[in-house]
């Protein structure tokens, strides 16, 4: 969040914040995917 790489949150709470779904879901979609291939040697 610092450095503008995850949003931001919205304060819901004294103790609890909560981010917009959409902004969460293209957040993820930028995100390199995991397909937990080995490389072969």
């Amino acid at each position: 969040m610092r450095y503008g790489l995850f949003p931001e949150p919205i304060r819901a709470g004294r103790r609890a914040v909560r981010w917009h779904a959409s902004e969460i879901d293209a957040w993820l979609a930028a995100r390199p995917r995991a397909t937990g291939d080995r490389p072969s040697a």
